[in-house]
C-alpha cells in the first residue's frame, strides 16, 4: 500500500507520518529529498533560494512529476519488502497520477488540512526551516496557482489538523484502522 500525503507547508504532514509509522511496517520517501540531493550534487549552498531554483528548474525540465519519477525506485523497494510506503509530499496532480499508475500497489491520497493562522503559528516556532507568515502566504499562492496543490487536496481523504496532537493521532489511527487488513 502506498499512502501519499498532501497539504500546505506547516499543515503537519511530517508529524502525521510520524504518527502513521506507529501503526505498521513502513518506509518513508520524502520527495523533497530530490531537490536537496540535486543541490548537493551541483555543489550549491543548501538554502531556500538554491533549493527553490533547483526545484523549479527540475519541474520545468523534467515535468511536474519529476520528484515522483526520481523517487520511484525507493518507493518500489519499500513496497517489495511488503511494507507500506508513505510519501511526503505530493503537491502536483501529475505526481500522484504517476505514483498511482506506475507503482503496483493500492494508492491512497491523504491530505492534512490546517488553517493558515495555525500554520503561521507553528512554523514561526519550528526550529528546522522556519518560515514567516508573509513567506508562507507567498508559498501557498505558488502551490495553488502554479503547482495546483488545491486540486490534489480536493481529491484526497482529508484530515483536519487544527486541534491538538492527540486529536490528530486519533484521526490518523482511525484512518489506518479503516484501511489496513
Amino acid at each position: 500500500m502506498l499512502i501519499a500525503l498532501a497539504g500546505h507547508a506547516g499543515s503537519g504532514k511530517s508529524t502525521a507520518i510520524d504518527i502513521l509509522r506507529e501503526s505498521c511496517r513502513c518506509g518513508v520517501v520524502y520527495l523533497g529529498d530530490t531537490v536537496r540531493l540535486e543541490v548537493a550534487r551541483r555543489g550549491l549552498e543548501p538554502h531556500a533560494e538554491s533549493e527553490r531554483a533547483v526545484r523549479e528548474e527540475l519541474r520545468e525540465r523534467e515535468g511536474q512529476d519529476a520528484f515522483a519519477r526520481r523517487s520511484a525506485h525507493r518507493i518500489v523497494e519499500i513496497l517489495n519488502r511488503g511494507d507500506v510506503a508513505f510519501i511526503d509530499a505530493v503537491y502536483h496532480p501529475q505526481e500522484y497520477a504517476f505514483l498511482a499508475a506506475e507503482v503496483s500497489a493500492t494508492a491512497i491520497l491523504l491530505a492534512i488540512e490546517t488553517s493558515l493562522e495555525t500554520r503561521i503559528a507553528r512554523l514561526a516556532e519550528r526550529s528546522k526551516r522556519p518560515i514567516s507568515g508573509a513567506d508562507l502566504q507567498r508559498r501557498d499562492r505558488y502551490e495553488i496557482d502554479t503547482l495546483r496543490t488545491g486540486e490534489v487536496i480536493a481529491k484526497a481523504t482529508r484530515i483536519d489538523n487544527d486541534g491538538t496532537l492527540d486529536e490528530l493521532r486519533h484521526s490518523l489511527r482511525a484512518f489506518m484502522r479503516d484501511r489496513m487488513p
